[in-house]
C-alpha cells in the first residue's frame, strides 16, 4: 500500500473527480426520472418543457412588444416596430404567434404567424394586460409643502419621491381605467430553424436521452469508485510513509464532537443547498439556468464530498490513536461533572449523622424563610401576604426549636452506636429521654449486645462442629488404616500360612472395604450437600414403596426382636420423588434402626397425606443413650454413640437430610430422652403442576 504524500494526494484527486461524477450522474438521473424521461419518453418531457417555456415567453410579450404597442396607440404616437421586428424575425427565434386584443376595434397586434408552416406545438393564452400609464406630473416641495400635499393625496394614488437636501420631488403618475386582454395563438414548427433557446433545450435533451443508460452505467462505476478511492484512503489515513507509526494532524486534535457537528452541520447546509437545486432545475426553461444550477450543484456535492472523507479519515486516525473516546468536550465535562460530585458526596459521607442532618435542616430553613421575605416583599401592601410571611416566619421558629430537639436525639444515637462498636456491649440507651420516632432505634442498639452474643455462640457452636467433624473424620479414617497397615507388617515380618493367612487377608479386606465405604460416604455427603445429584423426579406409590422396604429389613428387624407397628391409610397415592434416591433415605432410617434401637421394643412408622406433602414419620426406642441433640445428630461424622462403637460412618443421616431437600423435601429429627423421631417430607405428586401454575398466575 503506497502511504507517500503524493500517493495519497493522487488518491483524493481521484476521489473528488469520481464524487463529482457520481454527484451529476445521480443528478441527472434523478432529473430523468422526475421529469418522466424513463417512463413516458422523449417527446412527453419536450412538450412539458414548450409549455412552459411558450408560456414564459409570451407573457414577456405580453408585458413589452404588446404593452408598447398599445401605449402608442393610445397616446397616438407613431410606433416603432424595428426592435421588435429584428428580434421576432424567424431566423432569430422559434416561437411564432399571433395577438388580438378585446378592445372595441379588435385590435390585432402583428406577430409572425405563418398558417402554412408545419407545426409541432400549439397552444392558445389569454394574458391580461397590464394598466397604461397616461401622464406623469412632476412637483418640487419644501418640508412643510411635503407634508400638507402628503396628506391630501389617495391611498391608490401611484407616484414617485425622491429627496435631494431640502426639496423633495414628487412625480403623480395617472393611470387609465381600460383593462385588455391579449389572445395569443402560437406554435413552434415541426423544424428548428433559429438557433435560440428551444434549439439549444431540444438539442441538449435529445443528447441527454440518448445516453441515459450510459449515464445510468457511469453513475455506477464512479460509485464503485468513490467507494475504493474512500476506503484505501481510510486504510492509510495517519500512516507515515513507511506505513509505521500513526500521526495526528491539526484535525485530529479537535475534539470529536466540536469535529462531529462543525462537519455534519456543514455537509448539511450544503445538501439542503443541493436539494433545492435538485427542485429547482426541473422547473428551468433556459439551458444557461440549467448549466449554472448543475454548476453549483456539483460544487456543493464536491465541498460535501470532501466534508465527509476529511471526517471519515479523523474519525480512522483517532480510532487507531484510540482518542475517539477520551477527546471529547462532553466527555470530559461529564468527568469533571462526576469528580467534583465524587468529592462532595464523599466529604457529605464523612461527616457525622449529626451535621448531615443539620445541613439538611440549614437548607430547608434557608429555603423556607426565603420564600417568606419575597413574599413579605411582594406584598408590602397586601395584608394577605404579609401574613402569609409572618405565618412561614412562625413555622420556621417552631421547626427550629423541633430540629434542635431532633439534633440532640440524633447525637444520643450516634454516641450510644460509637460506644458498643468500641466493645461496651452493655451500653444501654435511655429510652425515655428521646422522642417517639427514635424509640424504636434506641430499642434495637440495646439489643445489639443481644444479638452479638446470640452469633457470639453460633460462632463457638460452629466451630465445635468443625473441631469434631476433624477428630471423627480422623478416627474413622485412621482406625481402618492403623489395622490394615498392622496386618500388612504381620504378613510381611512373619511366616504365616494356611488359615492364619486367609484370616489375616480376611481382616485386610473387612478394614479395606470400611475404609472404601468410608471415602464414598464422603464424598456423597459432598454431593449432596452441594447438590450436585443428578435427579430422576418420577410418581410413586408411597404406600407399596414404604411396605416394600418393611419387608426388606423384616429378617432384621426380628433378629432384634423389635415389634413394627405401620399406621398407615386405606388408599395408596403417589409422591413426585426420585425412586433410587428416596430408597436410599428410607434405607438409611431403616438401617439405623436396626443398629442403634433397643431389642425387644416396638417401632412406630405413621404415613399420613397432607394437601402438597405427605409426611413418613419413625419413632423407636434408642438403645443407647441421645447425649445429641437433633441438630448434631444430623452433622457430618456425627453418630448417636459418642463412643464410636457401632458400625458406620456417622455419615447417614446427613446425606438422608440433603437428599430430601433436593428432592423438594425436608428430614427433620426429633428427640424426647430416649425416644428417637425421624420425619421425613415428601412433595405429593402434582404439587409441581399447582406451585408452577400459582407462580405463572403471580407473574400475570
Amino acid at each position: 500500500m503506497d502511504y507517500s504524500i503524493k500517493g495519497k494526494a493522487g488518491k483524493v484527486m481521484g476521489y473528488v473527480v469520481a464524487w463529482l461524477m457520481f454527484s451529476v450522474f445521480s443528478f441527472l438521473i434523478y432529473y430523468m426520472i422526475y421529469s418522466g424521461m424513463f417512463s413516458r419518453g422523449f417527446n412527453y418531457v419536450w412538450n412539458r418543457f414548450l409549455d412552459k417555456k411558450v408560456y414564459n415567453d409570451v407573457s414577456y410579450l405580453a408585458d413589452s412588444y404588446c404593452y408598447d404597442y398599445l401605449k402608442a396607440k393610445n397616446r397616438e404616437e407613431r410606433y416603432d416596430e424595428r426592435f421588435y421586428a429584428e428580434k421576432l424575425n424567424v431566423r432569430n427565434t422559434n416561437l411564432r404567434f399571433s395577438c388580438a386584443l378585446n378592445d372595441e376595434d379588435n385590435t390585432q397586434i402583428p406577430g409572425n404567424y405563418d398558417p402554412t408552416e408545419s407545426k409541432q406545438f400549439i397552444k392558445n393564452y389569454e394574458i391580461e394586460l397590464k394598466t397604461i400609464e397616461d401622464t406623469k406630473i412632476s412637483y418640487v416641495f419644501n418640508w412643510l409643502q411635503f407634508k400638507a400635499f402628503f396628506r391630501e393625496l389617495d391611498d391608490h394614488s401611484n407616484y414617485n419621491i425622491n429627496a435631494d437636501g431640502d426639496n423633495y420631488y414628487v412625480e403623480l403618475i395617472s393611470e387609465s381605467d381600460e383593462n385588455y386582454v391579449a389572445s395569443f395563438q402560437c406554435y413552434i414548427p415541426a423544424e428548428l430553424t433559429a438557433r435560440d433557446g428551444y434549439y439549444h433545450l431540444n438539442f441538449w435533451l435529445k443528447k441527454l436521452y440518448n445516453f441515459r443508460h450510459a449515464i445510468f452505467l457511469l453513475a455506477v462505476l464512479s460509485f464503485v469508485t468513490v467507494l475504493y478511492l474512500a476506503v484505501k484512503l481510510i486504510m492509510s489515513a495517519g500512516l507515515n510513509e513507511k506505513g509505521g507509526k500513526t500521526c495526528l494532524r491539526t484535525a485530529d486534535m479537535v475534539p470529536l464532537d466540536v469535529f462531529t457537528l462543525a462537519c455534519f452541520a456543514s455537509a448539511g447546509l450544503l445538501l439542503r443547498y443541493a436539494v433545492k437545486l435538485t427542485a429547482r432545475i426541473p422547473v428551468r426553461v433556459s439551458v444557461a439556468g440549467v448549466i449554472y444550477d448543475i454548476m453549483m450543484f456539483g460544487l456543493a456535492m464536491i465541498i460535501c464530498g470532501l466534508i465527509i472523507l476529511e471526517y471519515s479519515l479523523s474519525l480512522t486516525v483517532r480510532i487507531r490513536r484510540n482518542t475517539w473516546f477520551e477527546n471529547n468536550v462532553l466527555y470530559r465535562f461529564v468527568l469533571a461533572v462526576m469528580h467534583v460530585s465524587t468529592r462532595i458526596v464523599k466529604a457529605f459521607g464523612n461527616l457525622r449523622a449529626f451535621w448531615k442532618v443539620g445541613l439538611c435542616f440549614l437548607g430547608v430553613n434557608l429555603t423556607v424563610g426565603g420564600l417568606g421575605t419575597i413574599i413579605f416583599m411582594a406584598g408590602e401592601k397586601n395584608g394577605y401576604l404579609t401574613a402569609l410571611a409572618i405565618i412561614m416566619w412562625t413555622l420556621i421558629a417552631i421547626l427550629i426549636v423541633y430540629e434542635i430537639v431532633v439534633l440532640y436525639n440524633i447525637n444520643i444515637l450516634e454516641t450510644a452506636c460509637n460506644t458498643i462498636a468500641d466493645g461496651k456491649l452493655d451500653f444501654k440507651i435511655k429510652e425515655h429521654l428521646l422522642l417517639w420516632p427514635f424509640r424504636r432505634t434506641a430499642d434495637s442498639i440495646n439489643h445489639i449486645s443481644d444479638g452479638m452474643k446470640i452469633a457470639l455462640q453460633d460462632q463457638i457452636k460452629s466451630e465445635h462442629f468443625k473441631t469434631e467433624l476433624i477428630t471423627n473424620v480422623s478416627h474413622d479414617i485412621k482406625t481402618p488404616l492403623t489395622s490394615i497397615i498392622t496386618y500388612v507388617n504381620l504378613l510381611q515380618k512373619s511366616q504365616v500360612n494356611g488359615a492364619e493367612a486367609e484370616e489375616y487377608l480376611d481382616v485386610l479386606e473387612r478394614q479395606s472395604d470400611k475404609l472404601k465405604k468410608l471415602i464414598e460416604d464422603l464424598v456423597e455427603a459432598s454431593k449432596a450437600s452441594t447438590g450436585n445429584i443428578e435427579l430422576s423426579m418420577s410418581d410413586i406409590e408411597i404406600i407399596l414403596f414404604v411396605e416394600q422396604a418393611i419387608a426388606e429389613y423384616d429378617e432384621r428387624f426380628k433378629a432384634k426382636e423389635l415389634k413394627l407397628v405401620f399406621d398407615k391409610p386405606d388408599e395408596d397415592w403417589a409422591v413426585h420423588v426420585d425412586g433410587q434416591q428416596l430408597w436410599r433415605v428410607i434405607d438409611n432410617l431403616f438401617s439405623n434402626i436396626c443398629k442403634y434401637s433397643l431389642e425387644k421394643t416396638r417401632v412406630f412408622i405413621e404415613l399420613r397425606k397432607e394437601e402438597e406433602y405427605s409426611f413418613l414419620s419413625v419413632k423407636n426406642i434408642s438403645g443407647y443413650e441421645l447425649e445429641l441433640s437433633s441438630e448434631e445428630l444430623t452433622e457430618r461424622f456425627v453418630r448417636g454413640d459418642k463412643s464410636r462403637h457401632t458400625e458406620g460412618s456417622g455419615l447417614g443421616l446427613s446425606i438422608a437430610r440433603s437428599l430430601s431437600e433436593a428432592m423438594g423435601g425436608a428430614l427433620n429429627i426429633e428427640t424426647d430422652g430416649d425416644l428417637f423421631k425421624a420425619i421425613l417430607k415428601l412433595k405429593n405428586a402434582g404439587a409441581e403442576n399447582e406451585e408452577d401454575g400459582k407462580k405463572e398466575e403471580q407473574h400475570n
